[in-house]
């Protein structure tokens, strides 16, 4: 399928085609492989076109940093390396009775060869990504290591102070407990204090009592006494 408004011609001759054509292309057709059963085909997220689920569209690697005339390059290689090389093989095997499956052969090896191509690249792109996983994990466990440090210190600065909590609250019983009884003593203290004071003020009031009699019992005997002188004075 070739793009409206584009002109495939011969190797030796120059692919004039329109960047904003080609990419449109590539996001219908990408569209239409949807319901091809292709392995790799990508279908969410369904509200976004099918060239921003690949992160090929144009503002995408425009972000990346790629400019702007290498972008166009991309698309025009995605429609001469796709759609020109599958013509060139179709014009090659219009003679023979097994195009289709010579087709597959040279696409096969096709596919082989690009593989081989990019396995530099690949390796040398597993190993950053190893490195740059690895200095993450490394980064993570100092992290963790740091984070884990901290933790302990402060496990064990509250240990202490739990410990120190823990003493002063026994301390504290045993003065509540010595402050109970020092109570209990005093209250026994006071009861035998307030029964001794009314044994004496019964005491007392007995003692005044005699008093009382025996001064009253004095001042009637001075009486009689001298009621006897004056009646012996007279006699």
């Amino acid at each position: 399928m070739q793009p409206k408004g584009t002109r495939f011609q011969s190797k030796d001759r120059q692919v004039q085609m329109s960047p904003k054509v080609l990419e449109t292309w590539i996001n219908e057709t990408l569209q239409d492989a949807e319901h091809l059963d292709i392995p790799g085909v990508i279908l969410k997220p369904e509200h976004q076109n099918p060239i921003s689920r690949y992160g090929i569209d144009r503002l995408v690697l425009f972000g990346a940093g790629i400019p702007s005339e290498t972008i166009d390059r991309i698309y025009r290689s995605l429609f001469v390396y796709s759609v020109g090389f599958y013509e060139l093989i179709k014009t090659c095997l219009q003679h023979t009775e097994k195009k289709y499956s010579m087709i597959t052969n040279i696409w096969k090896v096709f596919a082989i060869l690009l593989e081989y191509c990019c396995r530099t690249d690949y390796r040398m792109l597993i190993s950053e990504i190893s490195k740059e996983h690895k200095a993450e994990l490394e980064q993570l466990d100092r992290d963790y290591q740091k984070k884990s440090e901290e933790q302990a210190n402060n496990e064990k600065v509250l240990k202490e102070n739990l410990d120190t909590q823990q003493k002063m609250c026994e301390e504290l019983q045993r003065e509540m407990m010595n402050e109970k009884q020092m109570r209990l003593k005093l209250e026994e203290d006071y009861t035998q204090n307030t029964k001794n004071h009314e044994e004496e003020v019964q005491l007392r009031l007995k003692f005044e009592s005699k008093l009382n009699n025996m001064h009253s019992a004095h001042r009637d005997l001075e009486t009689r006494y001298k009621r006897v002188l004056t009646d012996l004075n007279n006699a």
